[in-house]
């Protein structure tokens, strides 16, 4: 879900709820990840996204992005939780305290809200959302799609 965008999370409709961790399973076996569905989901990510715009910046953004999937969709982590997120980004390799640090920075907190308005304002409502220009692509089910118009532009 993308806050203000209106939509809802896919666990607050039932039917959804009930479908989501098989068809996750089905799509970890496709993209071949391990994957245990997390019962804090759909959990706050600002923290974490904070931090992996800060890692973007110090250039340890691979090694979080891989410690942040695996600790949401593979260990069942709330990565909401700041004592969860600092043992992740540690894990990551990455000095815990100075990332964290920077990533709770006004810089930070500013940086963030303005890629999420930017997504709100080119028409994201929720993630996975890609661009191609100006195109917008949602959800994993269109990676393909979203090869098809890299290879164009």
């Amino acid at each position: 879900m993308l806050t203000g965008s209106g939509n809802t999370p896919p666990p607050t409709v039932p039917a959804r709820a009930k479908h989501m961790p098989r068809d996750l399973a089905r799509w970890a076996r496709r993209y071949g990840v391990e994957l245990a569905w997390n019962p804090a989901f759909a959990m706050s990510t600002v923290q974490a996204l904070r931090s992996a715009l800060a890692a973007q910046d110090g250039g340890s953004f691979a090694a979080l992005h891989r410690a942040l999937f695996r600790a949401v969709w593979v260990d069942r982590k709330n990565v909401s939780d700041p004592a969860v997120i600092a043992d992740v980004v540690a894990k990551a390799g990455v000095d815990s305290a100075a990332l964290l640090a920077e990533a709770s920075s006004e810089p930070y907190k500013a940086r963030l809200k303005a890629k999420v308005d930017e997504a709100l304002a080119r028409g994201a409502f929720g993630l996975p959302s890609f661009f191609v220009g100006d195109e917008l692509f949602f959800g994993n089910d269109w990676l393909q799609f979203v090869e098809e118009a890299l290879s164009r532009s």
